[in-house]
């Protein structure tokens, strides 16, 4: 099973690279939730259940964020929401201190996500990256080690070609 764990995660990094090389932040937020159903299946398959719990949140996050402008997506009242499942789910999935780090990404990935500015959500990949990349090591996520690193390396791509240069 953990073979196919990490299989299914090396898709995910194809797919996580191309999330931050989007200028426009439609196309930016649908690679987002392509990436996390593929990224909810890994951590489900290697039994990383606090990490499951976020991927669910970042797929209804996404879907809501997309859907912006219909009066159920009030921004506002979805980024409550949100942080509040955050906290539930981090109640339920407790396996000590490290299992609190997705939720920290999560919840910093609900504001930056919530921004419209690209260039922010790219800047806030960082501290996202770092929290996963340290509860990818504690789970044997190799994928997600490898996917945050990808995910550093395309953040730095995306700023400089699209925020530096101008």
């Amino acid at each position: 099973m953990k073979i196919i764990a990490q299989l299914v995660g090396f898709l995910g990094i194809i797919i996580s690279f191309i999330i931050y090389q989007q200028k426009d932040r439609k196309k930016l937020l649908v690679w987002k939730l392509v990436s996390d159903t593929v990224w909810m299946l890994h951590y489900a398959l290697l039994g990383a259940y606090s990490a499951v719990a976020v991927t669910i949140i970042g797929v209804i996050r996404e879907t809501v964020y997309l859907n912006e402008g219909k009066k159920w997506a009030n921004k506002k009242f979805w980024i409550v929401i949100f942080c509040l499942i955050n906290a539930l789910f981090a109640f339920y999935t407790w396996k000590g201190l490290f299992s609190l780090l997705p939720t920290i990404a999560s919840l910093i990935a609900v504001v930056s996500f919530a921004m419209r500015k690209p260039k922010i959500t790219r800047f806030f990949s960082f501290p996202i990256s770092f929290c996963m990349i340290t509860y990818d090591f504690f789970t044997g996520s190799i994928a997600g080690i490898a996917n945050e690193t990808f995910t550093i390396t395309s953040s730095i791509i995306g700023l400089i070609r699209h925020d530096i240069k101008k």
